[in-house]
C-alpha cells in the first residue's frame, strides 16, 4: 500500500519523530504527507541548535545529528516559563510548609503528593507567562501549550521537505509571509510546492483502489466505419488501437469524476483486419457472456438489450433528421394571401 495511487497523512505525533528515527523508517515512508506544528526560525533557535549539537557530540562522538523535536522546544520553553513565574511570585528558595494534594487516584499512596503553599501563585503566575520561545510565542491556553501554525511536509529521499504552511488566518501558503494581504488559499494548488507521492509519483492519487487483484476492467468499444466523431479506433501499424471520439471522452469524464480509481482498458471490437467483429446487439451479448466487462460507444438502449445488460441513462439524442433551407414570408407583401392559390 505504498505503491503508486495511494496517498498516506501522518499526524503531528508522527511527523516530528521522522527525522530522528534510523533511516530505515524514511526509506518505507517515501512520499508520505504529514503535519507538524511550525518552529519559526529564529537567531536564538540557531544558537540552542548549535550548542546542542556541540554538547552531544562531547557525550556521545558517535552521534550522526541532534534534531530538534518540538516536544523538546515546548519542554524547554516551558521550563522557561516556570522559572519566569517564579521569579514573578518571589519565590528565592525552597517552601519549607507542605501541604497534603487532593490528587488521589485510588491506586496507592505514591499518587497521593505534597504541594507547596505557594503553588496556586505559581501556577497563576505561569498561565499568565507570555513570551517569544524556541518555539515561538509561549503562552499555555487552558494549561496546555498551543501552536496557531502549522507546516506541511513531504518525506523525500531521507529526510522531509516543506511543501507548505498552514496559518490560520492565511490558510495554505508556500512560505511563512504575514505581510500579504491576500488570504485563505487554503483551496488553491497554486499555493503548494510540489509533491512526491508513493511509488515516486507526482500524480495525486484518488486515495483508494478498487480490490481487484490487479485485474483491470476489459471495456468493449464499437468500430464503424461513419460518424468518427463519435467514435475512431485508428492503428499505427502494429501499434496498440488509438481510441478517441465524443464518447470516449464523456466516458473517460465520468471514471476521472468517481471519488476512488477504477483501472479499466479499452478494447475494440473487431476483427484481427480491423473490420467490427460483430453487430452492436453481438457487442451487448458479449458483455452478457463476460468477456468484456462493459461496452461504451453510441449504443442505443432499447427493451431487448436491457433484458441481458444494464444500461446508462441516454445522454444523447438518435433519430432521423431533416435539413431544409428556411424561408420567410413579406409581412408587407399585401398579395401574400393568393400564394397558395394557383393561378
Amino acid at each position: 500500500m505504498m505503491d503508486k495511487g495511494y496517498a498516506w497523512i501522518i499526524t503531528s505525533g508522527l511527523t516530528d519523530f521522522v527525522n530522528l528515527m534510523d533511516s530505515d523508517v524514511p526509506d518505507a515512508m517515501q512520499g508520505v504527507l504529514g503535519v507538524k506544528p511550525l518552529i519559526p526560525k529564529s537567531k536564538q533557535l540557531n544558537s540552542f541548535a548549535y550548542r546542542l549539537k556541540k554538547r552531544s557530540l562531547e557525550k556521545s562522538p558517535g552521534i550522526r545529528r541532534a534534531d530538534l523535536s518540538i516536544f523538546g522546544l515546548w519542554a524547554y520553553d516551558t521550563l522557561w516559563a516556570l522559572a519566569m513565574a517564579a521569579e514573578r511570585v518571589k519565590l528565592k528558595e525552597t517552601p519549607k510548609t507542605l501541604e497534603n494534594s487532593s490528587v488521589n487516584l485510588g491506586v496507592s499512596d505514591l499518587f497521593n503528593f505534597k504541594t507547596s503553599g505557594v503553588s496556586p501563585q505559581l501556577l497563576k503566575a505561569m498561565s499568565e507567562t507570555k513570551f517569544e520561545g524556541l518555539s515561538g510565542k509561549l503562552h499555555l491556553l487552558d494549561g496546555k501549550m498551543e501552536s496557531s501554525s502549522y507546516q506541511i511536509i513531504n518525506v523525500v529521499g531521507s529526510g522531509q521537505k516543506e511543501v507548505g504552511i498552514w496559518i490560520p488566518s492565511h490558510g495554505i501558503r508556500r512560505e511563512l509571509n504575514m505581510n500579504s494581504t491576500t488570504t485563505n488559499h487554503t483551496n488553491s494548488r497554486i499555493f503548494i510546492r510540489s509533491i512526491i507521492w508513493p511509488g515516486d509519483s507526482t500524480v495525486v492519487p484518488k486515495g483508494w483502489e478498487v480490490p481487484m487483484s490487479g485485474k483491470k476492467l476489459k471495456i468493449g468499444v464499437t468500430v464503424k466505419a461513419g460518424f468518427t466523431d463519435f467514435i475512431r479506433v485508428t492503428r499505427d501499424g502494429q501499434a496498440n488501437a488509438r481510441i478517441s471520439g465524443f464518447y470516449i471522452d464523456v466516458f473517460k469524464s465520468v471514471m476521472e469524476a468517481l471519488p476512488y480509481a477504477v483501472p479499466y482498458e479499452l478494447v475494440p471490437f473487431e476483427n484481427p483486419d480491423g473490420s467490427s467483429a460483430g453487430t452492436y446487439n453481438d457487442l451487448i451479448h458479449q458483455v452478457f457472456l463476460r468477456n468484456y466487462d462493459a461496452a461504451v460507444g453510441d449504443i442505443t438502449v432499447t427493451a431487448n438489450r436491457s433484458k441481458y445488460v444494464d444500461c446508462t441513462l441516454p445522454f444523447e439524442e438518435g433519430g432521423v433528421l431533416t435539413i431544409v433551407p428556411i424561408t420567410y414570408e413579406d409581412v408587407n407583401d399585401i398579395w401574400a394571401f393568393l400564394k397558395p392559390l394557383k393561378k
